[in-house]
């Protein structure tokens, strides 16, 4: 196979890893995941993993599962971030 070739193969493949770069938290035994086709509200995550350890405006953290979940302003859920040792 052509250097060219190579390169073509690694950058097609990495293409496919894209989609798995979506976060996901465990509540009890359900998954959440910030790219739902219908995103979760507050309100559902509140049913779903309880309250949070803390609550900073539309950044929620839970420190047990050591995430983030970040809200937009209407109220749904757009991200999920791994938390940083400090907080």
């Amino acid at each position: 196979m052509s250097p060219f070739g190579k390169y073509a193969l690694c950058a097609a493949l990495s293409c496919l890893v894209i989609p798995a770069l979506a976060e996901d938290m465990r509540c009890g035994n359900q998954i959440i995941q910030d790219d739902q086709m219908h995103p979760l509200t507050t309100d559902q995550v509140l049913d779903i993993c309880g309250e949070p350890s803390q609550r900073d405006g539309e950044r929620w953290t839970y420190q047990d599962q050591r995430k983030v979940l970040v809200f937009n302003d209407s109220g749904e859920l757009v991200a999920i971030e791994d938390a940083s040792e400090e907080e």
